[in-house]
């Protein structure tokens, strides 16, 4: 070990890790934390606890459990996947192209039967369990020493060091010295090669305060808790203690800042935030609890309205299961939750606030009672975690239903990532719609402002491309192209960048040598501003100013008002104003399938009941591209972008989209377009909507209410007016405040 305490200074400074905010406090670990064992997750006292509830509620947990400790494990010489890795002339080894991390190539770590093990014997007291955590350390030691010896990382989430570790330190009394030992240093050596510095690398590693902090940072306190007083170099293990808590309590504050009210944690991409987001959260506040004696949770109430975020941000399928928007960096293969994870974040939220606020708690149950029994499961990740929720009943009912929760929604704005959702109810056949305006922050973010997503029976305009080794991954799919807004054409702007998925070895077999250039779109991630958002039941009206997130060398303006009346139109009012009259202005809707004309409408159906339908009003004479299709699916800089050969086909639905429709206008049309949509389900008719002379547009509903709608040619907002035959039922002028 080189000198290890003093690169870990290095760490600290290039952290620039923040001091605690106000009303946190680095605790005195000399006094504060425990010496006893255990006091990971757990501690002595709430044992007690543990124990009871392993005999009641989390019955069925235990066993499960026991059969997990139990798995066959071979022990001794690791099993290699050598088909995975090559031995190198250094002596070192190099990972396969897609393999990034041991646990890729290792057969048999133990690691996860070890924590497993460990739990069951704190619980029964029953000697075969002791020995066969003790058996599954060792093995672990194996695995520690071969990642440490090769360079080659555990995992890239750290789950299986979190397991690890809680092993480590509840069966550190029963450990025989020798093995306890060099755990402890192989723990420290490997912790401060994980860090940024260090020389254990793995693509993604760090995992800044602001984002999922699950990764290599999200060790150090950890492994402070439970390194200290062992053979580890105790200088060493109080700078884990002190640098990881700064970065800790600065996630835990920037999560705070991010929800606000609303529950919104770290991304605006659910699958982030409802993925492995949420488990940076849960093990600092249980960290705290057991080793410190600390309750956190009104400290940082960022997840008291957790599942205000997770019903805002999702659409129901009908089965129990979710949809995403697919808005942000996200898999577009079927825009669904990877659900494993749902369950045990609703139990956690349950089990985190039974007592403290009720209200948040009967929220999850709420949830969790609408899950199907697939679904009603915990994941993987961290075996154990079942048997500490000794705040989970169970059988305990939910006193509100996600029918009650959701009864008198119209439409929400996040204003952190710049979201406002709205919706006709929340069922599987109601509409549902995104608009993206006036994000603050970046994380997982596309150039993408003044963008939209609508959902009926299926998606109708979607967010399209995917996620992927491929250059489909940075020059289509984050650019706005391939987004539902608006496009203003400068010869041979540069590209704005997007972050490479794939290693910088990956590089030369995936980049083509070729030139691309920014396709009429936006270069700015922030910039944008949302400068109305109103809702009432008839209506919810948002405008957003995206301006500034183009070239100022090509845009003068770009002012989207985005218009829902319940249930189904939409009506899209832009103002674009180039800076030169040869740069074109393009309008883009994408669909999942070929649209259709029929007179003066465009329709589209997304294979699963919906139907999209609609018309450009403004322009009068537009001129429209459709492109798409076979080969075309993803058409820019004079040529497709295909998806990786890994990528699924295109039966309906899809959710990738391949077809757009491009309204182009020229230097002699009018910098105000006016579009009209319509989400429609099967049997259900379209309202009649025109464009009055004076660019009024009528909007007559299938019950005969009638709406006028007016956009600003010369400010944001404008008035919308409800009629009932030749009554007035009300006129709202619609401006900025």
């Amino acid at each position: 070990m080189k000198n290890i305490a003093f690169a870990l200074l290095t760490v600290i400074t290039a952290l620039s890790v923040l001091p605690p905010a106000a009303g946190s406090a680095m605790p005195d670990w000399d006094v504060q934390l425990r010496r006893d064992r255990p006091r990971l997750l757990v501690n002595r006292e709430q044992l007690d606890a543990v124990r009871q509830y392993a005999a009641g509620s989390g019955a069925l947990e235990l066993e499960k459990l026991k059969r997990r400790a139990l798995a066959p494990v071979e022990t001794g010489a690791l099993i290699l996947k050598t088909e995975r890795f090559d031995f190198q002339k250094n002596g070192k080894i190099k990972l396969a192209p897609g393999v990034e991390t041991a646990d890729n190539i290792i057969e048999n770590m133990g690691i996860k039967e070890a924590s497993s093990a460990a739990m069951v014997y704190m619980i029964t007291g029953d000697p075969a369990f002791r020995d066969r955590a003790v058996e599954m350390l060792r093995q672990a030691d194996r695995v520690l020493e071969f990642c440490l010896q090769f360079d080659a990382p555990v995992d890239y989430h750290t789950e299986s060091m979190m397991n690890l570790m809680c092993a480590f330190d509840w069966m550190y009394e029963d450990t025989p010295p020798d093995l306890r030992d060099a755990l402890a240093r192989h723990l420290a050596e490997y912790v401060r090669e994980m860090q940024p510095d260090g020389r254990l690398k793995v693509f993604k590693t760090a995992g800044p305060p602001d984002t999922g902090f699950y990764g290599t940072l999200g060790m150090l306190f950890p492994a402070g808790i439970v390194l200290t007083g062992t053979a580890a170099d105790q200088c060493l293990v109080r700078d884990f203690l002190n640098t990881g808590y700064a970065a800790a309590l600065e996630a835990m504050n920037f999560r705070d800042r991010i929800a606000g009210n609303s529950g919104l944690l770290v991304a605006g991409t659910p699958t982030y935030s409802f993925g492995a987001y949420p488990l940076a959260s849960f093990l600092f506040f249980m960290e705290n609890r057991a080793a410190l004696g600390l309750d956190l949770r009104d400290e940082h109430p960022h997840l008291a309205n957790f599942i205000n975020w997770f019903l805002w941000s999702t659409i129901p399928d009908g089965s129990g299961g979710f949809y995403h928007y697919g808005a942000g960096d996200v898999r577009h293969s079927n825009n669904r939750f990877d659900q494993t994870m749902l369950y045990g974040h609703f139990v956690q939220i349950v089990n985190l606030y039974s007592d403290l606020n009720p209200a948040a708690a009967d929220r999850a149950r709420a949830l969790l009672a609408a899950l199907p029994p697939d679904l009603a499961k915990f994941n993987d990740w961290h075996p154990f975690m079942p048997l500490l929720m000794t705040g989970f009943d169970p059988s305990l009912p939910s006193a509100t239903t996600i029918e009650r929760l959701t009864a008198a929604d119209t439409a929400a704005y996040f204003p952190a990532f710049g979201l406002a959702f709205m919706r006709s109810g929340y069922t599987p056949d109601s509409t549902f719609a995104l608009f993206r305006s006036g994000s603050e922050n970046t994380n997982h973010q596309h150039y993408d402002e003044n963008s939209f997503v609508i959902f009926r029976n299926g998606f109708l305009a979607l967010d399209t491309g995917d996620r992927m080794r491929a250059l489909h991954h940075i020059y289509y799919y984050p650019q706005t192209i391939a987004h539902n807004t608006v496009l203003i054409d400068m010869p041979n702007e540069p590209m704005p960048p997007h972050w490479e998925h794939w290693t910088a070895d990956e590089r030369p077999q995936i980049m083509d040598g070729l030139e691309y250039f920014c396709d009429g779109g936006q270069n700015r991630l922030l910039g944008g501003r949302c400068r109305i958002f109103r809702t009432s039941p008839d209506f919810t009206w948002v405008s957003g100013d995206a301006t500034a997130c183009y070239s100022a060398q090509k845009c003068e303006l770009a002012q989207r008002e985005f218009v829902f009346i319940p249930p189904s139109v939409f009506l899209v009012g832009d103002r674009v104003r180039a800076t030169r009259p040869e740069y074109s202005r393009r309008w883009l809707l994408h669909t999942q399938n070929e649209p259709v004309k029929t007179g003066a409408f465009y329709t589209a159906d997304n294979g699963s009941g919906g139907r999209l339908v609609w018309r450009t009003l403004l322009p009068r004479t537009p001129k429209i591209t459709l492109i798409g299709g076979k080969d075309r699916e993803f058409f820019t800089n004079g040529r497709n972008l295909p998806l990786d050969t890994g990528a699924p086909g295109f039966e309906k639905p899809n959710f990738y989209g391949r077809w757009r429709y491009e309204m182009t206008a020229g230097p002699e049309d009018e910098a105000m377009f006016i579009h009209a949509l319509q989400a429609l389900s099967p049997g259900k008719a379209p309202a009649d909507v025109a464009l009055a002379a004076d660019n009024r547009v009528i909007v007559t509903m299938p019950d005969g209410a009638v709406f006028q709608v007016v956009f600003n040619t010369d400010a944001p907002g404008g008035t919308i007016e409800k009629y009932s035959g030749a009554d007035l039922v009300f006129r709202r002028r619609i401006e900025e405040k």
